[in-house]
Parts: structure tokens; sequence; C-alpha cells
């Protein structure tokens, strides 16, 4: 069984680098150049990384019309160069919005099964989520564009099957009318030599939090949970950055909150085991990797029902599953885990042996293997029947 994988980003390379290990890889195709693609051989290999350059430079230089102008091209173009350069290859395997030609192309010419990625929720449960959210704080929100809204869900409809991260991902794609047959879970996994323990350094009480401050992440209710908790040998650090909506909302809050930049990802790990919680709030999330590197380094974790938390842990047991929008149920596990380090020292222990026993990317990748040969098989002996009528 050959995969054909088209990966934006780092979306999709993960699949691809487990697929070469275990011998199956075809081709990936990508928007990274080369040397960001360890683990596949040059072979392997077709890499685009200058048709995105006006993309992110345009993001980069703050130049937000242009940036959103460019995203449908920038997408289109993808597409057609895969579609144009497409190998013979059992499974095509693409991440959603960059593959609906290429999809095509896969299955007409090869036979082959086609499988979208989505990393997120349904896109259109995303946009109306989201939108929401910006409603409710009185943000303008500009939303996915139309246009690639209609692609994308073109996708969900002519694939033949569409991998999700989540539960509440799954969900998502149920509620919009996607039967269940056509979705596979499968969890991403977390690079276990990167993330591990590294000794704290003081008795600090440290709330963290990871990635980049926004509406969709939740920050207003962390923020507002943070400023009701005035504690002792207590801190609020953030590592990453800040979406220029929530701006004004941080700069209310600042005296409560260290920033550390946005430390290299081979230093995440110490950043992370520094920290006594994790706290994610966010309002929609198809997975949050944040959360089981933290865990893989001994911090237990407070996290909302929109992401993959129940997928990871159990509620009180590696940490606490909360509701969104919720700055009460925050504020309370916060200072539940401050007054009481031995259940939270517990917890720190669990969540490590449980993101221990997830075997890694090797796992997720046998595991991504297993269950689509099984489903392959299933599309080979319709495309048979199909031939033989």
């Amino acid at each position: 069984m050959k995969f054909n994988v088209a990966s934006f980003a780092y979306f999709g390379l993960f699949l691809a680098r487990e697929m070469a290990r275990l011998g199956h890889l075809g081709t990936l195709y990508t928007n990274l150049p080369a040397s960001r693609c360890s683990g596949i051989l040059r072979t392997q290999l077709m890499s685009r990384p200058l048709s995105f350059a006006p993309y992110y430079l345009a993001g980069r230089l703050g130049l937000h019309g242009l940036h959103r102008w460019l995203n449908w091209p920038t997408i289109d173009s993808f597409d057609r160069w895969v579609a144009n350069n497409m190998l013979s290859c059992d499974v095509f395997h693409c991440f959603s919005g960059f593959g609906r030609q290429s999809h095509q192309v896969a299955r007409e010419r090869y036979g082959a099964m086609t499988v979208v990625e989505r990393g997120s929720t349904h896109i259109a449960y995303q946009d109306a989520l989201l939108r929401e959210e910006h409603e409710k704080w009185g943000v303008p929100y500009r939303g996915t564009h139309s246009r690639l809204i209609a692609k994308e869900v073109g996708e969900y409809h002519e694939c033949d099957y569409i991998t999700v991260q989540s539960t509440f991902a799954w969900r998502s794609f149920v509620e919009k009318g996607i039967p269940d047959t056509k979705l596979i879970k499968l969890p991403l996994a977390v690079d276990l030599r990167m993330f591990r323990p590294a000794p704290k350094q003081d008795r600090v009480f440290r709330v963290l939090y990871a990635g980049t401050l926004s509406l969709r992440k939740g920050t207003p209710y962390l923020l507002e949970a943070i400023s009701r908790l005035r504690l002792p040998n207590f801190e609020f650090v953030v590592n990453g950055t800040i979406a220029p909506e929530v701006e004004p909302i941080v700069r209310r809050y600042a005296d409560r909150i260290r920033f550390l930049g946005t430390r290299p990802f081979n230093q995440l790990y110490q950043v992370y085991s520094q920290a006594s919680v994790l706290v994610l709030p966010t309002i929609e999330d198809g997975f949050a990797k944040v959360i089981t590197e933290a865990m893989a380094c001994g911090v237990p974790v407070i996290a909302t029902t929109h992401c993959s938390a129940e997928d990871v842990f159990t509620d009180g047991v590696e940490g606490y599953i909360v509701p969104i929008r919720d700055v009460d149920a925050i504020r309370e596990r916060i200072l539940f885990l401050y007054e009481n380090p031995d259940v939270r020292d517990e917890m720190a222990q669990a969540a490590q042996r449980r993101i221990q026993s997830g075997g890694g990317w090797s796992r997720y990748g046998e595991t991504a293997l297993e269950t689509y040969r099984e489903r392959w098989l299933a599309h080979k002996r319709r495309l048979s029947h199909i031939n033989v009528t």
C-alpha cells in the first residue's frame, strides 16, 4: 500500500514521516524546503516552498488585506501543482482545503482511496463558532472566505474518508451532516524524546499558557480567572504571542502576566517543566498539541471540552476538563491545585505516565497504517465490484 501525502507546513508531515519509516510512502508534496523534511528521501519528495513566499511575507509585514487576498490563489495554486504532478498511489492523503483537484486526479487516474485531514472542526462549524465569539466581544470578524468554505466542504463530500484529531472535531462533522462511517479519528502524538521532564528550579506555583493569546483560544476567560487569584508565591506566564484582536484586553491585565516571548521549539520542554499547571481555555481546537507536550513533561492540564482533552486525559486524574467560557471553573481548578500540592503532584505523575503509554509518533504511524489498510482493502473490494458489474 503506497501513500502520497500533500502537506501544508507541518500538517501531514508527521504522517508522511511515519509512512516513510514503515516503507509505505510514495511521494510527499509540500511547501516546506527539503531541509525541513527530515526522514523523507529526496526521491520521495516534491517541494515548492517559493509558492507560499508572498503569502507568508504579507503576513509578516502586517499587510492583512493582501495576506487575506493571497490566501485563495496560494491554496488553489498548490492544489493544481499537486494535481499536475500526481504519481501512482493507493492512498492520497491531503490537508483539508488544499486538494480538491488533486483528490480527483488521484481517484480517477489511479483508483486511489482519497483522505482529507482536517486539523480543526468542520470548517462551517468553526466559522460559526468563532463568529459568535467575536460578536460577543464586539471585535470585527473577517471569517473564512465563502469560496474557501465551499471548496473544503466539497472535499468533505467527494473524498472517501475524513481524518479528524479529536472526539470534539468528530462531533462537529456529524452535527453538520457528515456520516460517522466516513470519519476516522486519529489523535496526534508527541515526540517523547524532545518533551520530557526537567527539574523545577523553584517553588513558585506557576500557571502556564502556551501559544497565541486570541479570542479563539479563550484568552479573556483565562485572564479574568487569573485576575481573581491574588495568591503568594504564584505567577502566570505566557510563552507565545498576542493576536491583535485581544491586545486591548491583554493590556488591562498586563501587571498579572510574565511574558516569556516565544522560546525555541527545542527549549519548550524546559518551559513546560517550570509550570505547575498548563491552562488552555480554548473555544475551538481540533487537537491542541500543547496539552500532550505539557503532560509529557509531567505537567497537569486544565482544558476545555472544545479540544482533544477528553481523548488524551481523564477529568480529575491527569487534569481537569471544563466548559468553554467558564471563568469560575478555571479559577476554582487552579485554586484547588494551588491549595492541594499533593493532588497536583499525583496528577503530574499520572499525566506523564499517560502520555508515555501512548507510544509517541511510532505508535501513531502504526495505528494510522492499520486503520488505513483496513479501509483501503474495503475500497479495493468496492472498485472490483464496480468493474465486474
